[in-house]
This record gives C-alpha cells, structure tokens and sequence, in this order.
C-alpha cells in the first residue's frame, strides 16, 4: 500500500471531524457571545476559499496544458509555477470569452473554475505526493534558511491582512482601483457581460488581472467581497514570485542565496503595498519572473526538461501573460527577453538558423497569448492596441484631440542625460521613502561572484540597466512601470550576497542580512501599510459592511435606497472613481469626452439642456468641483481658447450655470450650502486660483 495514501485518509478523516466539531460548537454553544466573531471569521475564510480555487483551478488546468504540449518542466516547484501562470492565462482568457457572450454569473464561473479543476487533478496529484518527500530536506535546513523563511512567513501573515482593507476613497494609491481596475470589473458583474466602457479608457487595456478580480466577484458573489478575493490572489501573488525567485537561482547558486533572494524581494515594501491594492502590479511581476527564469534556464540549463527550446517557449507564455496584463510589458518585458534570446544564442554559439527559431517562435506564442485582447480591442473600437497608435488606427471613439491629449501626459518629458543619476537614484530607492537598501546593497559583491555565476551576474546587470535606459527614454517615468525588474535587482543583490557568504566573515553577515530585512527603515513602511489595515481584518464586522462603511459620504447617501431608487441613473461630472457606486453611474476618465459634453452638444438652451439628460435616461447629476479642478492641474490641461486640448475646453459653463438654477436641485451636499448659487458661468476663472482660494465641494443634484 502506498504509504502516503494510508497516511493521508486519517489526517482528512481527522481533520474533518474536528472542522464537524467546531462548527457545532460554533452554532450552539458559542452563538450568544462570540457570534459576530465567528461570523466575521467564516465571513474571511470565505473569502480565502475563493482565492484558493481560482489559483487551484490555474495551477490544476495549467499544468495539464503544459504537460499536453510537452512543455511541463522537470523540477516540481517549475512545474507547479509555470503551470500557475499558464492557468491564470487560461482563467482570464475564458473570463473574458464568458463574459462577451454575456454568460457571467456565479454559478457559470463555478462551473468553469471546477472544470478547470477537475482538468489536471493528475497532476495535482504528483504535487501532492511530492510533498512528504520533501519534509525531510526542511529539517535539515539551516539556521540561516530557516530564519529567512520565518522572516517571510511572519511579512506574508502581515499581508494577509491587507486583502480586507477597503479602497480609500480620496487616498493617493486607490485611485485606479476605484477608477478602473474594481470598477471595471464592478461594471461588468452588474451588467453580467464583458462589453466596451467607452467613457473609460482604461478599462479597454489589457486585462487579465482584473478577470481575475472578476472572478473573485462572480464566486464571492459580491462586489465588494470579490475585490477582498482579488486582494487576497495580489498577497500570494507576492509570495509566489519569491518562491519563484528562489527556485530559479537554485540552480545557479547556493541553497542560502536563492533564499535569500526570496526574502529581499518579499521584504521589499511594495509588496506588502500591492497585497492590499488592487492594482495588476503583483500578477506582472510574478510573470516577469516567471520570463526571466525561462530565459535564464534555456542557457544555464541546457539539459533540464523540456530543452532549451521549451524553456525558451515557457519564457514566451510568461511574457505573453505579462502583456495581457499591461501595455507597458511588452516595452519593458517583451522587448527585453527577446533580445536575450538572440544575445544568449549566440553567445553560445547556437547556429543562426536555431537562434532565428527561437525568436520566432518567442514572438508568436507571446503575441498568441496575448492576442484575444488585441481582437477585442479591434473588434471594439477598429485599433487592437487601443488607445495607443491613435495616429496609425482610425477609432470611431478616438480623435486627434484625444490623441494629442494622452501624448501630452504620457510622454517621457525631459530625457536630458544630465538627469539620469538622479533618477536612478529615484529609481533604485522606489521613491516616497520605499527604500529597499537590501534590494542593492550586495549588488556591488557580485564583482567578487566565482566565474560560474558571474556571467549570470552580468546577465542581470545588464538586463536591469536596459530596462533603466528604455524606461528612462520612453516611458512617462511612472516608478511602476520599471518594478518588473524588481526580482532581477533581488537576483543580482543575491548572487553578490553569495559571494559575500563564502568569506571567513559570512557568519556575522548572515546576521546583517536578517537585520536588514527586519530592521531596515524601509521596513516601517511595511509595518505602517499593515497597521493602517488590521482593523479591518480582526473586526467582527462582514466585509460587506466594512466596505459600506469606507464608501464616501456623497456614495452612501447615492447608494441608500430611502434616497435613490434602484432606477436612478447618475451622471458624474469630474468624478471617475465609481467602484463604491451601486446605482447605474455615467461617468469619464479624464482622457475621454465628459458624457455631459457628449449628451448636450449642439444645446442652447437650459431647456434643452435638461432635455438632452433626459433623453439619456439621467436622473441625478453629481459634482465633484475638488476633482475637477485636481484633474484640469494634474495633466496640465491648456485654459486657453488657442488649443482645443483641456478637459471640457470649450464648454459652455454659462449654459450650464442656467440649466443648474432651473433644473437641478440639490439632495446632497458637503459642505451643506452654497451649492445652490454656485457661479458655474467664472469656473475658468475659478480654476486659476490657488488652491485655498478657490470654492470646492461635492453634491448631489436632482433633475426637476
């Protein structure tokens, strides 16, 4: 009898019968006073179950698919992560086909995520079993290992909690939350099919993380709890890369150095940042890890399973996931891991034809992977790559204004060399006092590396310096855009640690190494992230009510029922945040045209003003001067008459500042007066003040 199997129906029987107690304990004996505690906690681990599916569901149907292709690696913890990341494709990319054919709904995704389940259950059967077998190498870990380990384990316990805490509403990070990445996926579940936002453009990027987040709402059924699940998939995407990162440097360095790695980057304090934003940044690192390692194996590696060529094709399905994740991955991912592919051919003297073979098929399994979100974008608006390229593509929801407008705010600015040590400096301490100095500071012992890893050293060295240049020269110099690099700077700090390790010395700096992954002042900034959400872990409240509870005022008295019918439809006018509205919401991003600029064009009158609202199934107007005001000043928007390019340049404030009087009358307010006489025709005016000098305010307005 396979021993595994007679010890592992016990433990599941036991383990059965004492999860059977406790639920009876819970309901009759503990009821009365720990009610709202255990509902709170069955309410989380709800949560967690949901999580743990969809990554089941990928990890299960993801390795089946690689083992059908012949691509399924050697080493199990390979297999395992790139058999994750093929699921996740699959995941998204069926998310997105069941919701364009408007088949979205809890019990369809179930039956969707199951099946993907049910798909690969051999497989996750041979990891399951590869378990028990291993224990024994975890005892024997050193003291070193084992506290890097803990130190993980302990941040990965603190990210945890970060999955609960709500989007803040006026807070710098949640803003593209609130915007697009909850919203858009708030959106589709409300409408139950995936269709073309064409007031917001950022939800027409790629996006295979918020199908995720997706699913997490379909399976929560919740809105509010999906984007906890999708939270909580941003956490263990976290500790998946530094498990990741881990097993790729195994084969080129020690055991205490490739852990090491996984502990630099997990301390780094954007990861516990992202585990309680919904933002895509921990899926596209995760892949960018996963193509660094392909690449990397096909040349170090040239007798593990499945070949060169199939680490090669492994690192193409990574890049093409990355890409179906951000636009930005193909500039800073793609581009990149292609060139290495050519580089490293050759530089192994790989004949031309094999190396020409490699890249083409590099370009066309990425581009495959990617290419469902290239034909929605060109089946929605005639431009695969939407909205960039607008000059190339003519988009019916695309014009020179709009084209100019984004150019203007996404161009890479002043790229004088004079000013790249400074940003550099920028870059390598991730800004706003995100310093990992651990991150860089054994990178300069990589001189020190024996010949065996130090080609790798130059390899990473080199690799992060490219993307510095190409971020540096053709991006808008958002620090986000460049954290796809993050675990190459944690690979190279730990190839130079390696070197570091094997000096006489090594044992005090095993002790420097622990210091700084827990001491360093950086690591406040993890502490402080975590702080700021464990009151919405532990409280014995729902994680419904703690977002209800987070939504803003003017959202709560929107989403009341005693205020607002459920046919209540509302346009926003300088507000895009939309993710805490549960009534039917109008609303732009401030590079699209305003839908009140749209519905009321070619109106003169207040009464057809009112009119064209009405037309358009408008209810309620809500007005948010403070945003409109923030946006006009952020992207720099012209206040002139010469260039058409500002946001609601050339609209008739006048107009509307009549329609307001005899049209709109005021529900809500904050602050509570003043609303009514607001001089809407001196906005401009208004808008060119400073900032304390000029009237603001948030209301809620109804059409009479």
């Amino acid at each position: 009898m396979n021993p595994f199997r007679s010890r592992l129906a016990p433990a599941l029987t036991a383990l059965a019968s004492a999860a059977l107690c406790l639920w009876i304990a819970s309901s009759f004996l503990l009821q009365e006073r720990f009610g709202p505690v255990l509902a709170a906690a069955t309410d989380r681990l709800g949560i967690a179950a949901w999580s743990a599916l969809i990554l089941l569901a990928a990890l299960s149907s993801g390795t089946r698919l690689l083992r059908a292709l012949g691509l399924k690696p050697a080493p199990h913890a390979a297999a395992a992560l790139f058999g994750l990341g093929t699921g996740l494709i699959l995941v998204s990319t069926l998310l997105l086909l069941l919701g364009a054919a408007g088949f979205l709904g809890k019990v369809r995704v179930v039956i969707v995520l199951m099946a993907l389940l049910a798909a690969g259950l051999w497989d996750l059967g041979i990891f399951l079993r590869a378990l028990p077998p291993a224990m024994p190498g975890l005892r024997r870990m050193s003291w070193f290992r084992a506290a890097l380990w803990a130190g993980v384990a302990l941040f990965f316990a603190m990210n945890l909690t970060r999955s609960f805490a709500p989007p803040t509403a006026y807070g710098t990070h949640d803003y593209d939350d609130l915007e697009y990445h909850l919203a858009a996926p708030a959106q589709y579940r409300a409408a139950e099919k995936v269709f073309f936002i064409r007031d917001n453009v950022y939800a027409n990027f790629p996006q295979a993380a918020e199908m995720l987040y997706l699913a997490g709402m379909e399976t929560a059924d919740s809105t509010w709890r999906g984007a906890a699940v999708g939270k909580m998939l941003n956490a263990l995407f976290g500790l998946l890369t530094a498990l990741a990162l881990a097993a790729m440097l195994r084969g080129v360095t020690g055991k205490e150095a490739s852990d090491a790695a996984a502990a630099l980057f997990y301390t780094w304090p954007g990861v516990t940042l992202y585990s309680g934003l919904a933002h895509v940044e921990p899926l596209l690192i995760f892949f960018a890890t996963l193509a660094l390692w392909g690449v990397l194996w096909s040349w170090r590696r040239k007798l593990t399973r499945p070949g060169p060529r199939g680490w090669v094709l492994l690192a193409a399905i990574a890049a093409g996931g990355a890409m179906s994740v951000k636009y930005t991955a193909v500039l800073l991912l793609f581009a990149p891991m292609l060139a290495w592919v050519v580089v490293l051919g050759l530089w192994t003297r790989r004949p031309t034809a094999e190396v020409a073979r490699r890249a083409a098929l590099f370009v066309a399994v990425a581009l495959l992977v990617m290419a469902p979100w290239l034909l929605r974008n060109a089946l929605n608006t005639r431009n695969p790559v939407y909205p960039l390229m607008g000059s190339l593509f003519a988009s019916p929801n695309w014009d020179t204004v709009k084209d100019v407008r984004w150019m203007r705010a996404h161009s890479p600015g002043d790229t004088s060399p004079a000013l790249i040590p400074a940003k550099a400096i920028e870059v390598l301490t991730f800004d706003q006092g995100n310093a990992s100095l651990a991150l860089i500071l054994f990178v300069p012992l990589g001189l020190l590396a024996r010949r065996r890893t130090r080609c790798v050293a130059l390899l990473l060295a080199v690799h992060a310096a490219a993307l510095f240049l190409l971020y540096f020269y053709f991006t808008q110099h958002n620090e986000r855009f460049i954290e796809v690099g993050v675990t190459a700077l944690a690979a190279l700090s730990a190839l130079g640690l390696a070197a570091g390790l094997a000096w006489p010395e090594g044992r005090l700096l095993r002790w420097v190494v622990l210091a700084l992954l827990l001491l360093c002042p950086s690591r406040w900034m993890n502490y402080q992230y975590v702080q700021s959400s464990l009151e919405a872990a532990v409280l014995p409240a729902a994680v419904e009510s703690v977002y209800a509870a987070s939504a803003p005022p003017g959202m709560r008295f929107i989403n009341d029922p005693e205020n607002l019918s459920s046919s209540a439809r509302v346009l926003f006018l300088g507000e895009a945040r939309t993710f805490y509205c549960r009534r039917d919401v109008v609303a732009a991003t401030v590079f699209d045209t305003q839908p009140i600029e749209r519905l009321t064009r070619g109106v003169h009158t207040p009464d057809g003003f009112r009119e064209a609202l009405t037309r358009a199934g408008i209810t309620h107007l809500y007005v948010d001067t403070f945003e409109l005001a923030r946006l006009q000043r952020s992207y720099r928007f012209s206040l002139g008459k010469r260039e058409p390019w500002g946001m609601l340049d050339g609209f008739d404030w006048a107009l509307f500042g009549e329609f307001a009087r005899q049209h709109l009358k005021p529900v809500w307010s904050q602050p509570a007066s003043g609303v009514e006489t607001f001089p809407w025709e001196r906005w401009e005016e208004f808008l060119r003040l400073p900032d304390r000098e000029r009237p603001g305010f948030r209301a809620l307005y109804e059409l009479k």
